[in-house]
């Protein structure tokens, strides 16, 4: 496995299956923090600089007694300020008090995505407020007495002035480290100018190239000035330069970056909005639409199983009818985190509307499907939400291998056709696609 040199104020997460990678990721950007995925705790204790994480997030479980020991060695490895949250399936109180005892700071369910955003929003929210006391700022001039003036009046504001004389050193520590603004000299020393600076920035993956970049020359030229907005400087200012000017067009540009940042975080927020039902924290229909069609694909190409489990809460209007809705949200409320708390890494589970739901399962014959479903159907008969007796009928259908035609439409008829035939011969049953 290849280690990406990390960046400073980021998440390191511990998670081997890609699809709760996404899932993580989808977290991290509503709160806009950098993550770093590895596969294992050995991977994570490879890493150097371990303590430039803002905190580091494990969802590997904690199944053996090595795995405990490797936690016990991060943590050890970690200064003590640092917080260490387990992500696990499991609701056993021996596994909490493993992983606290092995050096977790705290433990969140998987099915409980919202209180992951509420964890993953105060870290992000102490992040800001160390930024918003000490911006850091990328500055680049040759000059060594222009230099020393200028940091001097930037750090007399607070800021944190990281200063190089070269574009090329700069760009290597912009590769490693997070800057909230960038100053730079037109005329450098070494082959790169202050202009293929900005180009070499703006050319970055988002949120690198939206960083604000204040260009500054001495030479007072139109062609020059025009060619550097030309190439993604925010704003230009020619030499020499007021430090009254500077410090007003610093905190012009840090304060629109802030509000950029609070634009991007609510689109960011609307987007996971989109995709994800408030009541249960499955993913919603509209998400399902493109990530079973993903997945078929996928495993088409692969020529790998992949199995579809829908199932419909049996008489679940009677309970809305008797015991009012409030008790019926609850009913499906519990029902989610059981689905939540069955699904392996790679498999997602949907609320498809109402009391439906679905379990798309890459990688899972029909046989073993079966076998899932069977379980579920057990678990609910077993889980008494609300103190009431709640059942479900259950159609399972799977994608051929080697066949590439079948679509998802077609798949979800099948399961549904058989969840027919289950409430057709009596309910609480699993049925098998015809």
């Amino acid at each position: 496995m290849t280690l990406k040199k990390h960046q400073t104020d980021s998440v390191l997460i511990v998670e081997p299956a890609k699809l709760f990678q996404e899932v993580i990721q989808q977290q991290l950007d509503i709160a806009r923090l950098h993550g770093l995925f590895v596969d294992s705790l050995d991977d994570a204790l490879m890493l150097e600089r371990l303590d430039d994480f803002k905190l580091v997030c494990i969802a590997e479980q904690l199944d053996t007694e090595l795995s405990a020991l490797a936690l016990n060695r991060l943590r050890s490895e970690l200064n003590d300020s640092m917080p260490i949250l387990l992500i696990t399936a499991s609701s056993e109180s021996d596994v909490v008090k493993q992983a606290l005892l092995a050096g977790a700071t705290e433990v969140i369910n998987r099915s409980r995505l919202q209180e992951m955003q509420i964890y993953l929003a105060d870290v992000a929210k102490k992040t800001s407020r160390s930024r918003s006391r000490s911006a850091r700022i990328l500055y680049v001039e040759d000059s060594e007495a222009v230099s020393g003036m200028t940091q001097a009046v930037l750090k007399s504001e607070g800021y944190d002035v990281v200063c190089f004389n070269c574009a090329e050193d700069a760009v290597a520590i912009f590769i490693e480290q997070t800057f909230d603004l960038v100053i730079t000299d037109i005329l450098l020393e070494g082959p790169m100018t202050g202009i293929g600076l900005i180009r070499h920035i703006r050319s970055l993956p988002p949120p690198d190239n939206q960083i604000p970049i204040l260009a500054v020359s001495g030479l007072a030229r139109a062609s020059q000035k025009i060619e550097a907005l030309r190439q993604g400087a925010t704003e230009f200012i020619e030499k020499p330069v007021l430090n009254e000017e500077l410090m007003v067009r610093v905190r012009n540009l840090l304060k629109a970056k802030n509000l950029q940042d609070k634009v991007t975080e609510q689109e960011q927020m609307l987007r996971t909005m989109a995709v994800t039902d408030p009541l249960t924290g499955l993913f919603n229909r509209h998400y399902l639409a493109d990530i079973a069609t993903r997945r078929i694909k996928e495993a088409q190409r692969k020529n790998t199983p992949l199995s579809l489990i829908v199932l419909d809460i049996d008489l679940f209007k009677k309970i809305n009818d008797i015991y009012g809705h409030l008790i019926g949200d609850a009913v499906l409320k519990r029902i989610g985190k059981l689905l939540l708390t069955s699904c392996r890494d790679e498999d997602f589970g949907v609320r498809f509307g109402g009391e439906e739901f679905i379990l798309v399962l890459p990688n899972c014959r029909l046989s073993d499907a079966l076998k899932r479903a069977e379980e579920i159907r057990l678990k609910i008969e077993q889980l008494k939400p609300e103190g009431l007796t709640v059942t479900g009928s259950f159609g399972v259908a799977a994608l051929d291998v080697g066949a590439h035609s079948s679509s998802f439409s077609e798949l979800f008829n099948a399961a549904d056709q058989a969840v027919y035939e289950s409430k057709q011969n009596g309910r609480n049953r699993v049925s098998k696609a015809g």
